[in-house]
């Protein structure tokens, strides 16, 4: 297991995102949930008087929902030529219907600059153990790509009393993510080296994912 601490320059942010989908969910759902509907009178509709019916607005949306299939005159539909008539808009029952949870994304940017050959090769052992851990390898037979790790992100504060790290209970907990994006700058706005040809500014850039979704269970813990 490889551990990499840093240092925090931007500030920590993050994004809670939830899918919702419109949906039709059409009168007889509509009907069902107002208790209008029932198998009665969607099975014994032809005893009634149509004309008449026609002109109240609960009958005229049992008909259209009965009425859903294409006409064959025109391509209208018949739920329209219903309403049409009976001087009613169908109520089409739209509803926002939770789908998925998006997974959060962390972006974290740094800025190197060595002050030694010491300092320049600890820079490149990180940068290098990053692009390690978020390449896949590849089976034996190679048919198979293995998966990369995974990366277990921590804040983490030093105890003016004791001098000790501990996890900061302040800022949100990250659940395992994948290293998703990494770029890396030599150089600062003028490409300038040492005379080894060790470049005086590095700039890191990461993306990692989350790999869980998140439920009320997470955020009770911290999440």
């Amino acid at each position: 297991i490889d551990v990499i601490t840093l240092h925090i320059e931007d500030r920590p942010t993050l994004k809670y995102a939830m899918n919702y989908a419109e949906a039709d969910l059409a009168l007889l759902a509509g009907l069902i949930a107002s208790g209008a509907a029932s198998i009665e009178t969607l099975t014994n509709l032809e005893n009634y008087d149509l004309d008449a019916l026609s002109k109240s607005e609960g009958v005229a949306a049992v008909l259209a929902t009965l009425a859903k299939l294409p006409a064959a005159v025109g391509g209208g539909r018949a739920q329209d030529l219903l309403g049409a008539s009976a001087g009613v808009n169908i109520n089409p029952f739209r509803e926002a219907l939770f789908e998925s949870i998006d997974y959060r994304t962390f972006n974290f940017k740094y800025r190197f600059f060595p002050k030694s050959e010491n300092e320049t090769k600890n820079i490149q052992n990180i940068i290098n153990t990053f692009k390690f851990h978020m390449h896949p390898d590849l089976s034996s037979s190679n048919l198979f790509f293995i998966y990369p790790s995974e990366f277990e992100i921590v804040y983490y504060y030093v105890d003016p009393k004791t001098g000790k790290n501990k996890e900061n209970p302040y800022l949100h907990r990250i659940g395992n993510c994948a290293l998703t994006d990494m770029a890396v700058e030599y150089g600062g706005d003028t490409f300038s080296t040492f005379d080894n040809g060790a470049p005086t500014q590095i700039n890191l850039t990461l993306t990692f994912r989350e790999l869980e979704q998140l439920t009320k269970r997470e955020m009770r813990q911290g999440f």
